[in-house]
């Protein structure tokens, strides 16, 4: 199952990098500053990120509605190798809460064929947000995948797009988790979590990543965290966390010791659960 070091999941997580309404730089570069002479060995140089959003405040209003679309792809597997498709005949759910009655935002189902290999075009109807963020999330089920649930870093100030909804399918999922070695309990969650830092550049200093899972207060025990630089390099700073018990968990952590900004998602059985972790708004 080597091939599946060639599954990028940044993309899985880019939702999660447009925020919730942030003014931060997208494209602004990790910074590297040699904190050694200049024929120093590579590690006496050190990674530096920006922390400058660290325990900022979030914006307080939205507009009284707004949209979010993007392109809904699936992880499958050919044979043992993996790849990305357009996902047919997805529903895509925009929620809030749990997803029942008027919590369940809108829904809309991609065509039965003919998307292009970019992913199936997805596009929200107007969400009503009352005037404040929406804490709302995305989730995408179709038959024979693994049901998967987005969270932004923050609740939702502005319209999102280019947002990747991307899901496994049930054989996809289990080579996964056969070549990360891991056994996941049908009845629990999984969460995929990236660290990024206020311009949404991945925190990549593994060694210094601390990660945080709690319900109710109370670290949760009996899970298994995975750093997923295993399957590709570009992904460190990403982590996969199995056997999450369900119901709301907190995801939080921490960069050399200084507290990141928490997030409140849910965590449900036979399900993926994707979010990021800031520094602040």
């Amino acid at each position: 199952m080597g091939t599946f070091r060639s599954i990028s999941v940044v993309s899985i997580l880019a939702f999660a990098a447009c925020g919730g309404g942030s003014d931060a730089k997208p494209d602004a570069p990790v910074i590297i500053i040699p904190d050694a002479a200049i024929d120093a060995p590579p590690d006496a140089f050190e990674p530096q990120f920006d922390l400058s959003c660290r325990g900022n405040t979030g914006p307080t209003t939205a507009p009284p509605t707004i949209t979010l679309s993007g392109a809904v792809n699936e992880v499958v597997l050919n044979g043992v190798t993996p790849s990305v498709q357009a996902s047919h005949a997805a529903t895509v759910d925009a929620c809030k809460n749990n997803c029942v009655d008027a919590d369940k935002l809108d829904t809309k189902v991609t065509p039965a064929s003919g998307c292009p290999s970019t992913g199936c075009a997805y596009e929200s109807g107007n969400l009503s947000t009352g005037g404040v963020p929406l804490d709302g999330y995305l989730r995408t089920t179709k038959t024979n995948n693994r049901t998967t649930y987005v969270y932004p870093p923050a609740p939702i100030a502005a319209s999102l797009a280019m947002i990747p909804v991307l899901s496994f399918t049930n054989g996809a999922f289990s080579g996964l988790s056969l070549f990360l070695s891991v056994t996941q309990d049908p009845a629990k969650g999984m969460l995929l979590v990236a660290f990024l830092d206020c311009a949404n550049m991945p925190i990549s200093d593994t060694a210094n990543i601390t990660l945080s899972i709690k319900q109710n207060g109370v670290a949760v025990q009996g899970t298994t965290e995975k750093d997923l630089s295993a399957l590709a390099p570009q992904l460190a700073g990403t982590f996969g966390v199995f056997n999450v018990p369900v119901g709301a968990t907190e995801v939080g952590g921490s960069y050399k010791g200084m507290a990141l900004r928490a997030r409140v998602v849910g965590s449900f059985a036979a399900s993926s659960t994707l979010t990021a972790i800031r520094p602040g708004f």
